[in-house]
């Protein structure tokens, strides 16, 4: 569903490279976090995911497409399998639940009918269907944050990729949020969530892809403490030796 292989990102020659030989594979159905510290690369990757920027070097593949060749007019076809979910809710203010949820198939040109029943339906699957006539002020943050999942969730996209969706919350809201993007991801909805809440990804053990410096560091499973247990790729030497010792996933190999 979503292939990197060999990947370089460079945004200005006389800065370091926003991202290194960065490769890995996720499949469809997955639900993988992002980790890293400010910096080290998530949000590049998640822009190269989106085509809002192409690699330097290697290649992407995304729903079937491969994207660093891909023209322009190409792009808003690749989107509509992408559904994204920000920090900052990104909703307007002087609409309503459900017109917000709309907007999106709107633009698309979905006829009324169908946004008529998909609407409600998206908004059932975050659990704030009673709520469709409020506005944005009238709720919580977490609610707030579900309904930007319904908006990005209602054109059921093949790919979900949340960028710090809890980073505003309080650890209640948060859990609410991730339990609906655990619902999504049981739909069949692939699933990446950058994410520096360590405790999160203890709690759900799922796949980690870490990010240092622009490259990957840590592919596996486990939660996010299991990095405690994770040597340097330079004390093992090889991913074959790496995986003797802890059965993780794929780790890349520094040049």
């Amino acid at each position: 569903m979503i292939r990197f292989d060999d990947v370089s990102l460079t945004y200005d020659k006389n800065q370091a490279p926003a991202l290194e030989h960065v490769s890995f594979n996720i499949a469809r159905g997955e639900f993988v976090f992002l980790v890293g510290a400010s910096g080290s690369g998530k949000s590049s990757l998640m822009r190269l995911m989106t085509h809002e920027v192409a690699p330097t070097d290697g290649e992407i593949h995304v729903a079937g497409r491969e994207l660093r060749n891909m023209p322009r007019r190409k792009v808003p076809s690749l989107r509509r399998d992408i559904g994204v979910v920000f920090q900052d809710f990104r909703l307007l203010e002087n609409k309503t639940v459900e017109e917000n949820v709309a907007f999106v198939l709107e633009i698309l040109g979905r006829r009324r009918g169908a946004i008529r029943r998909a609407v409600p339906e998206s908004l059932e699957l975050v659990g704030l269907a009673e709520k469709a006539k409020r506005f944005p002020h009238e709720l919580s943050g977490g609610e707030q944050q579900r309904v930007a999942i319904a908006r990005a969730v209602v054109k059921q996209p093949a790919i979900l990729l949340a960028d710090e969706p809890t980073g505003n919350l309080d650890p209640a809201n948060s859990d609410d949020v991730v339990g609906v993007l655990d619902r999504i991801n049981r739909t069949s909805t692939t699933l990446v969530m950058a994410t520096h809440d360590n405790s999160l990804v203890d709690r759900l053990q799922r796949r980690v892809l870490e990010m240092k410096d622009g490259r990957l560091v840590r592919d596996s499973t486990g939660g996010y403490r299991a990095e405690a247990l994770e040597p340097d790729l330079g004390e093992l030497g090889t991913r074959s030796a790496y995986r003797a010792a802890h059965g993780s996933h794929r780790l890349e190999e520094t040049p």
